[in-house]
């Protein structure tokens, strides 16, 4: 039925947190034995990862321990070969389920066997200080068409453990063999659901917060190159520059995203020692879409003051 992917890299506190949360639901509920299949992707890590997942020993773990650390985008892309399962989930090591989510997704993917299904992420930091919540007594997952689902999700679709997708029909389809993870930059795992949200009919969102992102992350100048140059290359070579599904995606990367990495960048993040907003290399990727000038360029001139209230409005028009 699923396959649960994790790709880690010395986060052993972390891995520990996923897989006991994991196994926890497993062991409370017999029944999910012989669906769910859970492997771990140890990219060589120098901490005590590899330790702790030597002795681990359970019939639905699989542990690939690497000898060389081949790169996490690498990494990611190399763990969907090892999928004999219809559905694929996976999850990075720094986030964690909500309580009784595993037996809502087999349920969910056993009665309506979607394409892709989304799930919506929160940030839970202090996720080692608190305990792990639990999902609602009844979970909402609403059907859309592929032009619903980009405009509604958009670039949160880079969030690697929001989306589960079916692994047949990417196989069926097997639309993107001519590319590679390095076309994809950081974002390999888009490869692998694009065909569902292109042809796909079944097409699933759940609205409640049900992932918790644990990993910190820094506000800098890579993370606006990231977001800023090379998604939108990456969503262009997967989806195809003419489909109409690319600027629904990247228009709304440019509401949701950059306005609030722009704004950190050169008003809050003094930890960066390189600040400068790599405004040239933005434009290129960017300026044929009027809402990169509307919302985003406007932010090199604003002050503070006037600034912020251009972010909390490009929030209201995701």
């Amino acid at each position: 039925m699923l396959t649960i992917n994790i790709p880690t890299y010395n986060r052993v506190k972390h891995i520990k947190l996923l897989l006991a949360s994991l196994f926890q639901e497993l062991d409370e509920n017999p029944w999910l034995s012989g669906q769910i299949f859970i492997k771990v992707f140890n990219n060589s890590s120098s901490d005590e990862t590899g330790t702790y997942l030597n002795s681990i020993f359970r019939s639905n773990l699989s542990v690939y321990n690497r000898e060389n650390n081949i790169g996490a985008s690498m990494n990611i892309f190399d763990s969907t070969h090892h999928c004999e399962t219809e559905y694929l989930w996976i999850i990075g090591d720094d986030d964690i389920p909500s309580r009784g989510l595993l037996s809502w997704i087999v349920n969910f993917l056993n009665n309506n066997k979607p394409e892709l299904l989304y799930l919506r992420a929160v940030w839970l930091p202090d996720i080692f200080k608190s305990p792990i919540p639990s999902v609602s007594n009844k979970i909402n997952a609403r059907k859309l068409s592929a032009e619903q689902f980009v405009k509604h999700v958009g670039a949160k679709l880079t969030f690697i453990s929001s989306v589960i997708f079916s692994f047949d029909y990417y196989s069926a389809c097997k639309k993107n063999d001519n590319i590679s993870y390095k076309d994809a930059t950081e974002f390999p795992h888009i490869i692998f659901y694009s065909p569902a949200i292109i042809f796909g009919k079944s097409l699933f969102v759940v609205d409640e917060a049900v992932i918790n992102a644990t990993g910190n992350s820094n506000f800098n100048t890579s993370t606006l190159k990231t977001f800023g140059v090379d998604l939108p290359n990456v969503i262009r070579t997967i989806f195809g520059i003419n489909n109409k599904l690319v600027d629904r995606i990247i228009v709304n990367l440019l509401v949701a995203f950059l306005p609030s990495f722009v704004y950190s960048v050169k008003f809050v993040s003094f930890k960066s020692l390189d600040r400068e907003i790599p405004w040239l290399d933005l434009q290129q990727s960017l300026g044929q879409y009027r809402t990169f000038w509307i919302f985003v360029y406007p932010l090199k001139f604003l002050p503070k003051l006037f600034a912020l209230p251009l972010v909390a409005l490009g929030r209201l028009f995701r």
